[in-house]
């Protein structure tokens, strides 16, 4: 039963693994040597890279056993990366400051954890970024396995979306209600999305603490088109992209391994068999997401859907990017540097909206780090 919960990916690798050993115990005929000495080589590194995943997984069960999983955490090299609060400017006037500590748990590369940071940075938030393990995801509440995670204090805030909701409805608000206050106001229920199960909250893009009059401005209707067209369209464009050959899947999972928290044996696993799995699932993406059989024009596009709608601003939002703007800007930080991000760059009018989002976003005291580097596929 246990197995079930092992990442697909594991399970691909537990069978290559199988079928190395069925070859390599076989007696090496002549002049196949080096073969057989590869054959092994592969075995022993995923063998004992799979072997300590595995019992990643089954870490949180160890908690009547500190040692062993003190042991586990040490072999793995993984300790939960953990980066302070950063600082906002308490005089500056875009955000009240919040009384509870903020939290936001999260994997570095995705495109939904970037648009929530990318709004805690512009509106210069303090927040401790804590980066989950995607293997064991032992730093995930057990009855709630995704990201992002805002923790406000002790009160839990999921669904990217929402969350963004209601932090600009406390900083409209000006902190007039709490966080668990403005939460309540978004119920949700069971549905489906895609033909897949899936939470749907109904009002999450409408902010609280407007009236309905003004939520019925021509520019507020704007700002939640283009946030829901983020969320139903864009982010499901870039996956198939990053992942488009076996080349640039490598490249992306290279990277996702350098910055995301993996032990050693977690990222050496990941690059090689993350980038295949990965690799194999574009083209079901591809047709789940209906895009075009060159997932390259569906990326341009979605480039030139945006820069229509933007038209003659500096941003959607005019002088100031509004919500979408920091929606579409923080999904495609999640794939910054990558060979799909310059080919969007030079083949769609979106180069000079994105430095001036980098100029306001991250001119910002509290900034979201230097512009990615990715080693080209």
């Amino acid at each position: 039963g246990r197995l079930n919960s092992v990442p697909a990916n594991w399970r691909l690798g537990c069978g290559i693994v199988a079928r190395l050993s069925d070859q390599s115990i076989k007696a090496p005929k002549q002049g196949t040597w080096k073969k057989w000495v590869i054959r092994g080589t592969v075995l022993a590194v995923f063998g004992v890279g799979a072997s300590i995943s595995m019992a990643l997984v089954i870490r949180n069960d160890l908690g009547k056993y500190p040692m062993l999983a003190k042991l586990l955490d040490s072999i793995s090299g993984r300790t939960g990366k953990v980066t302070p609060a950063a600082r906002g400017d308490p005089d500056s006037g875009l955000f009240p400051a919040p009384d509870v500590h903020i939290k936001l748990l999260q994997y570095h590369t995705c495109p939904f954890s970037s648009k929530v940071r990318t709004y805690l940075d512009y509106y210069e938030v303090p927040y401790e970024i804590v980066e989950v393990n995607p293997i064991s995801r032992s730093e995930l509440p057990s009855d709630y396995r995704k990201v992002p995670i805002v923790m406000a204090g002790d009160y839990r805030l999921v669904e990217s979306s929402v969350i963004v909701s209601i932090f600009e409805s406390y900083r409209v608000g000006r902190g007039k209600a709490s966080f668990e206050e403005l939460n309540s106001l978004y119920p949700h229920h069971e549905g489906e999305r895609y033909g897949r199960p899936a939470t749907i909250y109904d009002d999450k893009y409408l902010l609280s603490t407007l009236s309905e009059k003004e939520h019925s401005s021509p520019a507020r209707k704007e700002e939640l088109k283009w946030r829901a067209w983020n969320d139903d369209k864009f982010v499901h464009v870039l996956p198939p992209n990053i992942y488009r050959t076996a080349a640039e899947a490598k490249q992306a999972f290279d990277y996702i391994s350098s910055v995301g928290n993996f032990g050693f044996f977690e990222a050496l696993a990941a690059q090689v068999l993350g980038a295949t799995v990965m690799y194999m699932m574009a083209d079901r993406l591809k047709k789940r997401y209906e895009l075009k059989d060159d997932v390259r024009e569906s990326l341009y596009d979605c480039g030139n859907e945006w820069m229509a709608a933007v038209g003659d601003r500096k941003f959607l939002g005019g002088d100031k990017p509004n919500l979408a703007d920091l929606a579409v800007f923080g999904s495609l930080t999640s794939v910054e540097g990558f060979d799909a991000f310059h080919d969007l760059m030079e083949h769609t009018p979106m180069r000079p909206w994105w430095d001036r989002m980098i100029e306001v976003v991250r001119t910002s005291k509290k900034k979201t780090g230097d512009p990615t580097t990715v080693t080209k596929a």
